[in-house]
């Protein structure tokens, strides 16, 4: 009995310290993120290039939120907040379907939005201490669904009818990290207590991401990813940043202090997480004293095993900002500019007549086959 017990200790030492991460005992998927392989762009073939026409109308920052659907793609600017874009399948513009104004059938603010099945957008407008629900339909009209008495940056719907609201740790606002509500709007199940004391200000960040099982949820300043299944939270996945791991003072602090900390040790933290059945796909964002930059991080969930590439705000590449999985290849958002200075006369001849010279840089989405196990 007692040379079982050291082997297996033996073989648990071993899993922990071997490049791939591994499932602890509770079921949580452990990696360290500084064990991930690097991989460079000829593990990558390019299967698509949508370009999304943009005019005057419709110009946007690079901080964009994308959803696709049947109808198309909806693209809202998360530095302005201020309307949700249509395109359709090629990428040709139709309009703004949602817009921020004081006019009809505009919006007094905008947080999130969503896409129902039937192509009608589900837009989150949080305002003061509330937050409200609205419907603007594909013929264009306004409805609200519900009020909240709950103070949210991002929702999802789900399956039986209800919302989830996130509103992170916002104090003393938010009690509760994340609150099931009704279709009337009434709060039924609190999730995540908010055990931060201090004065935290609103962050606006994507919690919610659609998952195979349920519906994975990620944070800013936490380094676990949550999955909501079967009415519950449960955290699946936890990797270590390492020396840029969020220290534990930062909690007991006021948050401008708390900034001063992050700034001076450098800090990470999830910007997007994306899964399938087989690979979990996270765009980390690292602060640190020597700048900015991204690390993707793409990982297979049987196996554990780890690939990353990365890039810097000022080297932006093809495949730094994933916004999804399409099938078993990635949807990732990138710009004609970029397209042109890495590719250059690569350009697969199945796509050169799809990008085009125009007045304006544009977003191109990319969707790429990524060749490892």
């Amino acid at each position: 009995m007692k040379r079982i017990c050291f082997v297996s200790v033996l073989l648990i030492v071993f899993s922990c310290n071997t490049e791939n991460g591994f499932y602890d005992e509770s079921g949580v998927l452990q990696l360290k993120l500084d064990d991930a392989k690097l991989i460079d762009n000829s593990y990558f073939e390019i299967i698509d290039l949508i370009p999304l026409e943009t005019n005057s109308q419709n110009l946007m920052s690079m901080e964009l939120r994308i959803r696709e659907h049947k109808d198309g793609f909806f693209v809202m600017d998360a530095e302005k907040f201020d309307a949700v874009h249509h395109f359709d399948q090629s990428g040709k513009y139709l309009g703004k379907m949602a817009e921020v104004g004081e006019g009809p059938n505009q919006l007094l603010g905008l947080q999130d939005f969503q896409v129902s099945e039937n192509g009608d957008l589900l837009l989150l407008s949080s305002i003061g201490d509330q937050t409200s629900i609205y419907m603007k339909s594909k013929s264009g009209e306004l409805s609200k669904i519900s009020d909240v008495d709950y103070l949210a940056n991002s929702f999802i719907k789900l399956e039986d009818g209800g919302y989830l609201l996130a509103g992170g740790y916002n104090s003393p606002f938010v009690s509760n990290r994340v609150v099931k509500i009704d279709l009337e709007g009434i709060i039924q199940e609190s999730f995540l207590p908010n055990d931060y004391t201090n004065m935290m200000i609103p962050l606006s960040e994507r919690n919610f991401y659609e998952s195979i099982d349920g519906v994975n949820y990620t944070e800013i300043f936490n380094n676990k990813v949550y999955e909501y299944s079967n009415g519950k939270f449960s955290i699946v996945l936890e990797i270590d940043f390492g020396k840029y791991s969020i220290p534990s003072e930062f909690w007991d602090v006021d948050i401008n202090e708390g900034f001063e900390i992050l700034m001076e040790n450098g800090f990470a933290t999830y910007k997007s997480l994306f899964s399938n059945s087989n690979f979990y796909l996270t765009n980390i964002h690292i602060q640190s004293k020597s700048g900015f930059y991204k690390k993707v991080v793409l990982i297979n969930k049987e196996s554990g095993r780890s690939y990353f590439w990365e890039a810097t705000t000022q080297d932006e590449d093809l495949f730094s900002d994933p916004i999804g999985f399409k099938n078993d290849e990635v949807m990732f958002l990138s710009y004609h500019s970029v397209l042109k200075e890495k590719l250059g006369n690569q350009v697969p001849i199945a796509f050169e007549n799809k990008l085009e010279e125009t007045e304006f840089d544009y977003p191109v989405l990319v969707q790429a086959k990524i060749n490892v196990k």
